[in-house]
């Protein structure tokens, strides 16, 4: 089941792209909660308040960009097919009924977009109950509380309305990604793997899942070879050195190992630049992992060839072989990076 922190971001259309949350905007008036949100772009969405009842259900309200009110359920178990549209009513005391067709966004979560603004937050800020009606049952919701939530709620849409998130700025020295990827390939190449694959966003997060964002990379996989093997691009900072950043290169491989841990560094004499190794072995429990580092300055930015070897491909007898692909891989990046 979705998060309500997800639902709430939701609110606004199945085909929305929601983002964050807008600072600062949080909503909180007795079992009610909620907040404004952005779309992706930055730009203002809803503002949307929630609140759980004792028959196992959560209601949803959100007043959006567009001046419409949206209605959600949130069921407690799987209870709608996603996608499927489907008729409701929605009975508010002895108020004409708001009636509709609402969108199943997964298997417990369903929203209706009502029109009327006006009448939909009178009705619901001013009513005692409202009864929500389908093929799926007919369930009461006690709206009391809801007079202050869906006012706030009103107030931080109209507060928001212009809002746009500032966008971080892009680092101005930056390699063009489709550069990146002529190094890849190249790399497959010059180890002649023929298993890869290319790791998605979602395998780039779970592999590196406190990578600093400004950091420019693309990674590859090959389980042949218990490779993961990627070129990571970041800011060079002050160093004139480049053996400065070993201290914080070897910190950071060490935080990724939880057991023990062996370091060797040194220079690649074979190199036109000026390049260093970093060698790290991790041996946690039966888990053993291997990495090579190597490192160079290009302009402004410093750029890393990194091969990381997992499970028994990390202990076996091909180990003097990693030295030689190591090498041959930074050796390749360099010289293509340098034309």
């Amino acid at each position: 089941m979705r998060t309500l922190v997800s639902c709430l971001a939701l609110l606004l259309a199945p085909s929305a792209v929601i983002a964050e949350e807008i600072p600062g905007s949080r909503i909180s008036y007795g079992n009610w909660s909620g907040a404004g949100y952005t779309y992706d772009d930055g730009t203002f969405s809803h503002c949307a308040v929630s609140a759980a009842y004792r028959h196992g259900n959560t209601l949803l309200f959100s007043v959006n960009t567009d001046a419409t009110v949206n209605v959600g359920v949130i069921a407690p178990s799987d209870t709608f097919t996603p996608q499927e549209e489907f008729p409701v009513a929605l009975f508010v005391d002895r108020r004409p009924p708001f009636f509709g067709n609402a969108t199943a966004l997964d298997n417990t979560f369903a929203v209706l977009n009502i029109s009327d603004l006006e009448r939909a937050l009178d009705s619901f800020r001013r009513g005692r109950t409202l009864i929500i009606q389908s093929k799926f049952g007919e369930t009461p919701f006690d709206l009391t509380g809801t007079t202050r939530a869906l006012a706030a709620t009103f107030d931080c849409a109209v507060r928001n309305h212009a809002y746009r998130a500032a966008q971080p700025q892009q680092p101005r020295n930056q390699v063009d990604p489709a550069i990146l990827m002529q190094v890849a390939a190249g790399t497959i190449t010059t180890l002649g793997v023929s298993d890869f694959t290319f790791l998605s966003a979602a395998e780039m997060k779970e592999a590196f899942p406190n990578a600093d964002p400004s950091l420019q990379s693309i990674f590859w996989r090959s389980p042949n070879l218990g490779l993961l093997s990627g070129v990571v691009v970041a800011a060079r900072g002050p160093e004139s050195d480049l053996k400065a950043g070993d201290a914080n290169d070897l910190a950071m491989l060490s935080s990724m190992c939880s057991g023990d841990f062996v370091t060797g560094v040194r220079q690649v004499p074979e190199a036109e630049v000026d390049m260093r190794e970093i060698r790290a072995g991790c041996t946690d429990g039966s888990a053993v992992s291997e990495h090579y580092l190597t490192k160079f300055f290009l302009g402004d930015m410093v750029v890393y060839s990194w091969l990381w070897f997992e499970g028994s491909k990390a202990q076996s007898e091909r180990a003097p072989a990693r030295n030689e692909m190591s090498k041959s891989v930074a050796l390749y990046t360099a010289s293509f990076l340098s034309e």
